[in-house]
């Protein structure tokens, strides 16, 4: 399946642009969602509240939009508020999450929305065997799970490394993290592509003007 055209980004960016604010904010600061079918209008995902939410908020998650198993939307989307580009695990891991649910979904699309205008897209795509995509999740949180132990054996040996740790501050650094998330998403057969839209040039995880 070819990627999704510029033509039908802008088309999608205009639909996100006009997406209604709610309690929570609009989309220049606050993360949304929803599911694309080619040439049809966007499918707006609810946001999910209640316990089942809570706990996979509290282990890091994100927020959790409602199921959509059975779905034949070609693509998942939500928005990052900050503009910046760099996809997380979770990122990964909702587009594997994706394609074990919608026997036609394959994509995800990360929309830079920073200043309330839909910039660029950040375009993921599974490359994999449909069949594989739920082991690969779990294998995903296995290399989290070896990252932080490898960084947590570090933090043992080097007590005054630790102690200059703030408090709440992350346990693997940027970089670290990056690093992780590269290497989860090189095993997960997915790739990755920014896909500016006119005017706008990929450039420091950011779209910015030409």
């Amino acid at each position: 399946m070819p990627k999704i055209s510029l033509e039908e980004l802008t088309r999608i960016a205009g639909e996100i642009e006009r997406t209604p604010s709610e309690e929570r904010g609009d989309i220049s600061n606050a993360e949304f969602a929803w599911l694309y079918k080619s040439g049809q209008p966007l499918q707006q995902l609810k946001r999910q509240t209640g316990e089942i939410a809570g706990l996979f908020m509290m282990d890091g998650s994100g927020i959790v939009f409602e199921d959509y198993s059975g779905t034949d939307a070609v693509a998942n989307i939500h928005n990052h508020p900050s503009g910046n580009m760099q996809f997380t695990l979770e990122d990964i891991n909702a587009l594997l999450g994706g394609v074990t649910r919608g026997e036609n979904l394959k994509y995800s699309l990360i929309a830079s929305t920073n200043t309330g205008k839909v910039t660029g897209f950040y375009e993921l795509e599974y490359a994999g065997k449909r069949a594989n995509a739920a082991a690969l999740m779990e294998a995903n949180n296995d290399i989290y799970r070896a990252h932080l132990g490898k960084k947590y054996d570090f933090l043992d040996k080097h007590p005054e490394v630790r102690a200059q740790m703030k408090i709440g501050e992350s346990i693997l650094s940027p970089q670290e993290y990056h690093t992780m998330v590269t290497e989860a998403m090189t095993a997960s057969s997915i790739v990755g592509r920014a896909r500016p839209l006119t005017g706008y040039l990929f450039a420091d995880k950011r779209f910015v003007p030409e």
